[in-house]
């Protein structure tokens, strides 16, 4: 988590490019549930230049929570094929002749 951390923590003090914040937060969220906790420094800095950013700065933190939503999303769907394909399996009976 520290190095995803820290290239969000150089984004967004050294670019000023909350869009590049919103990118690597999003892949922070992507591979670990945890990476949605950028959200509470990274807001708390976004409402502090809020002159800076504006609305469009905010909408680019927002991609944080996204790459998560997508993330439970894709597995939520993966799941469901599988389940379905595994149902449509035991009903024809392709898995109980495989069983000794």
């Amino acid at each position: 988590m520290e190095e995803r951390f820290t290239g969000v923590a150089w984004a967004i003090c050294v670019r000023r490019n909350l869009l590049l914040v919103g990118m690597l937060g999003a892949v922070a969220a992507v591979t670990r549930n945890l990476g949605v906790i950028l959200l509470i420094p990274l807001l708390f800095d976004g409402l502090r230049y809020w002159r800076e950013f504006g609305l469009r700065g905010l909408a680019d933190i927002a991609l944080i929570p996204a790459g998560l939503l997508g993330t439970q999303r894709f597995c939520g769907a993966a799941s469901e094929i599988l389940s379905s394909s595994l149902a449509s399996s035991t009903r024809s009976g392709d898995v109980s002749s495989r069983i000794p």
